[in-house]
């Protein structure tokens, strides 16, 4: 039997810099739009994004997928953009240099316990 759990909001949480960083890349590709629609637009994906796997019993979408409906948001296009590769990658850059924060100290020994 297989057992996993989400740790997302429950034992992790993202970094604040990595929040800004998102929307300053985001800018670089689409200036014209605000912080507060940027933020709405990665919030809706993650929704949307989430309720599919969790429909589907925890099926991973492929990235580019992910990304192709963010930007439909942005800019309400579907289809592809020339700059997707280059603007995943970055965000993946970002990703690493801005991990996620653990909420506790204690988490790190809880996990260990969990994986005995």
């Amino acid at each position: 039997m297989r057992i996993s759990i989400d740790c997302w909001g429950t034992l992790l949480k993202g970094s604040p810099t990595f929040s800004q960083a998102k929307i300053e890349l985001t800018k670089k590709y689409f200036p014209v739009l605000r912080d507060e629609y940027i933020v709405q637009c990665f919030n809706n994906t993650k929704k949307v994004f989430n309720d599919i796997i969790e429909n589907t019993g925890g099926l991973q979408p492929q990235i580019e997928n992910i990304f192709i409906y963010l930007f439909s948001k942005l800019n309400g296009e579907y289809g592809r953009h020339r700059f997707i590769n280059e603007f995943i990658h970055e965000y993946q850059q970002l990703a690493i240099a801005h991990p996620p924060v653990i909420y506790s100290d204690d988490t790190i020994e809880y996990v260990e316990k969990l994986g005995q």
